[in-house]
């Protein structure tokens, strides 16, 4: 039997696990995930240990093979390093190969770049609600190389269905507008994410960069609000849609990079020189169906 390589996406709960069975690419749901406070994850060794044995369920009920022999994990953005490298170590720890953990952002741009394969410098804006929390980044793709300009997110977890107006109730200021009192509702959310998109620009337009794609994922992808604001702010740039499922854009890479196993660098905010003798991870050539 060949070697079972999956992709784990821990952006959000429960876990999905992608892979391929008959060279057909398909993604199940687990029943585990990280705890998720907003954005950040809690790692600790019984959590991940937890998760990663949920993975081998589905690897066993779903894939036909007892175990898994490699994977690739995709965690939200704002992880920090310790909580990074703490999954790495305890999976190993346990006998599971993990061959890399990436962040959200960077598990997008290599999607991008292993779809597109694009020949010159191209900026995307990848927009996420991940755990809740509404964030949006800005990645360089330069040929070979990818640089995180501008990260911004919202410190709480927005909820997008009790962010909508309602007569009568919301948060809001009160005005007397010739002599009557009049509430003003405000909608949170809008609120969160034209501060974000806001910071956003203004970094951009420092560096001189523009965005010429718009990504947006899971969550992000189905509320009106965001894509409607999102567009207003990116007027020029075009929205890539070039995974089916929006859901799946994180796990899609993870198996890709997990079959490849090759690191995919980003490197972070004002980063000074990118090394030159660092190369773009190669994607096998065949596409999983569908």
């Amino acid at each position: 039997m060949a070697p079972t390589r999956i992709g784990i996406d821990l952006t959000d709960s429960p876990l999905k696990v992608g892979g391929l069975v008959e060279d057909r690419y398909i993604v199940v749901e687990g029943s585990k995930g990280l705890k998720l406070r907003g954005a950040a994850a809690s790692t600790t060794k019984e959590e991940v240990v937890a998760i990663l044995k949920d993975a081998v369920d589905v690897v066993k009920s779903s894939f036909g093979a007892p175990k898994f022999d490699a994977a690739v994990i995709v965690i939200p953005n704002n992880t920090s390093e310790k909580h990074q490298d703490d999954i790495i170590s305890y999976g190993r720890g346990n006998g599971f190969n993990i061959t890399q953990v990436i962040k959200e952002h960077s598990a997008v741009s290599a999607v991008y770049a292993k779809k597109v394969q694009p020949k010159i410098s191209t900026n995307l804006a990848i927009i996420s609600l991940t755990g809740g929390i509404l964030e949006i980044s800005a990645v360089s793709i330069v040929p070979y190389h990818f640089v995180l300009e501008a990260h911004e997110a919202h410190p709480e977890v927005i909820d997008l269905d009790e962010s909508k107006d309602r007569k009568g109730s919301g948060s809001g200021t009160r005005r007397i507008i010739g002599g009557a009192v009049k509430a003003l509702v405000v909608d949170p959310f809008q609120n969160a994410l034209a501060g974000i998109l806001k910071n956003v620009v203004e970094i951009l337009n420092i560096k001189k960069t523009k965005v010429d794609k718009v990504v947006f994922v899971g969550k992000a992808s189905r509320s009106e609000k965001v894509r409607k604001a999102v567009k207003e702010k990116f007027s020029k740039a075009e929205v890539w849609e070039g995974i089916d499922n929006p859901d799946e854009i994180v796990v899609y890479d993870a198996v890709y990079l997990s079959y490849e196993d090759k690191k995919i660098p980003i490197y972070p905010l004002n980063t000074p020189k990118i090394p030159e003798d660092q190369g773009q991870a190669e994607f096998p050539e065949s596409t999983p169906g569908r």
